[in-house]
C-alpha cells in the first residue's frame, strides 16, 4: 500500500521540479532580454492587480506592442495595439497621455522594452510587464481575442520563443 502512495508522490514532484526548472529558466532568460532597458518593470501579479483595481483606467493605460497578427490572436483585455515594426509615436499620440502611467508588453519584454525607452525619451511614465503574455498566460490569466471573447490561443512569435509557453494553445 505504501509504494501504492509514495511512487504516484515521487513521479508528482519530479514533474513539479522540472516544471520548476522551466520556470526558472524562463525567468532567468526574460531577465537578460529586458535588463538593458531603463523603464521600470510590473509583475503580471501587480498589473492583474492594478486591472482589477477601480481606478485602473483612470490611472493607466495598456499598450500591445507586438504585431498586429500577433494582437488579433489574443492580447490582454483592454489592450490598445501599438505595434513593434510599425510603431509610430505620432499616430500613437491620441491613445496616450502624460498624466497617466503607460503598460507596455509583447510576447516576452524586449519589444515593449524598446518601445518604452521611446515612450519614456517622449517624456512619458512607463512601465514594461516583465515576461510579457507570456508570462501572463502561463499564469493562467485570461487573455481576449479580436472579438473580445476570451480565448486559450496564444501567438507564440515563433517556434524558438513559443516554447516558453506552459499553458494555452500555441499558433503561428
Amino acid at each position: 500500500m505504501l509504494v501504492k502512495i509514495v511512487f504516484p508522490l515521487l513521479f508528482i514532484g519530479s514533474l513539479l521540479a522540472s516544471q520548476s526548472k522551466e520556470t526558472s529558466a524562463f525567468h532567468q532568460m526574460v531577465e537578460k532580454l529586458i535588463a538593458k532597458f531603463s523603464a521600470p518593470t510590473i509583475s503580471v501579479r501587480k498589473l492583474r492587480a492594478l486591472i482589477n483595481s477601480k481606478e485602473f483606467h483612470e490611472k493607466y493605460i495598456l499598450i500591445d506592442t507586438r504585431e498586429p497578427n500577433e494582437f488579433k490572436v489574443s492580447h490582454l483585455s483592454g489592450a490598445k495595439h501599438g505595434g513593434y515594426e510599425d510603431f509610430d509615436l505620432k499616430s500613437l499620440k491620441p491613445l496616450l497621455d502624460k498624466s497617466k502611467v503607460i503598460i507596455v508588453y509583447c510576447s516576452l519584454g524586449y519589444r515593449s522594452g524598446v518601445i518604452a525607452k521611446d515612450l519614456i525619451k517622449a517624456g512619458y511614465s512607463v512601465k514594461n510587464l516583465s515576461g510579457g503574455i507570456f508570462e501572463w498566460v502561463n499564469s493562467k490569466f485570461s487573455v481576449v481575442d479580436q472579438a473580445g471573447d476570451k480565448t486559450n490561443k496564444i501567438h507564440g512569435y515563433n517556434r524558438l520563443w513559443g516554447k516558453w509557453l506552459t499553458h494555452g494553445e500555441v499558433v503561428y
